[in-house]
């Protein structure tokens, strides 16, 4: 079941960021031919043997599982994009890779809410992650 938060709940938002990440997801292959047709359509260089980092950071909706909470009453969100990313080590087409999400923070803002996500992704089977990331978000609106 969602938990529903108000977006300046922020009460709320510190306990979801307390409980640290989530459990890591389904391991999902990505496949040379995947990796081919990102490289295809972005202009990425590279023989499609390892994955661009950019394509990491752009499957993460499809890598990590989704949260069990959700932002209401809010006007609308913008992605502000990620502050912090990072590629390391190289990972191999066909890798089975899994992620896992946490709440960082989230702060009153003059428009209304900035939130941060971080992100980990990893080859099954590894420790160390292959992607860390965080985005932010902005929640538009008034306080209660």
């Amino acid at each position: 079941m969602t938990q529903a938060i108000r977006f300046d709940d922020y009460a709320a938002f510190d306990a979801l960021a307390a409980r640290g990440y989530a459990p890591w997801g389904e391991p999902v292959a990505i496949e040379r031919e995947a990796v081919a047709a990102f490289q295809r359509v972005t202009g990425a260089a590279g023989d499609a043997a390892t994955i661009p980092g950019l394509m990491l950071q752009a499957m993460l909706p499809r890598l990590t599982p989704g949260h069990d909470w959700s932002v209401t009453g809010a006007k609308g969100a913008l992605n502000l994009g990620s502050p912090m990313i990072r590629f390391d080590p190289a990972v191999p087409s066909g890798a089975r890779l899994q992620g896992r999400s946490k709440l960082s923070f989230a702060r009153p803002h003059p428009k209304g809410t900035l939130m941060a996500l971080d992100f980990e992704l990893r080859e099954q089977g590894c420790e160390a992650p292959c992607l860390t990331s965080t985005i932010e978000l902005l929640y538009l609106g008034e306080p209660a």
